[in-house]
């Protein structure tokens, strides 16, 4: 019977050994969890500012542009004449799209 009992207590403690491993561990995984979601959270905080941030520096630039951009001498002529450049490539390039398409039609059989 005292080997039963002896043997009895050895599982009984080595189950409680191992229910607090596992509940030990299982804390950890529940902090590291915690603390990946709390920084994943600023992170996406932080991409908002920086969001909000581009934004208004490019209503900044744009409203700049719109002010100054026909003036001779500004801080950023040449910035505004490569806006201006590119500004006329796209005319440019939607005229011919729509030469393009137009002429499409015209060649394609009717239904």
């Amino acid at each position: 019977m005292e080997l039963m009992d002896k043997l009895s207590d050895t599982i009984v403690t080595r189950g409680k050994t191992a229910v607090e491993n596992i509940s030990d561990k299982a804390k950890e995984a529940v902090d590291i969890a915690r603390e990946i979601s709390e920084v994943a959270s600023l992170k996406r905080r932080i991409a908002t500012c920086e969001a909000v941030i581009k934004k208004n520096y490019m209503e900044i630039g744009r409203l700049y542009y719109e002010k100054f951009a026909d003036t001779e001498d500004n801080a950023f002529t040449k910035q505004c004449k490569a806006i201006y450049n590119a500004e006329k490539a796209i005319e440019a390039l939607n005229r011919e799209v729509e030469i393009s398409q137009k002429k499409y039609k015209a060649d394609k059989p009717q239904k």
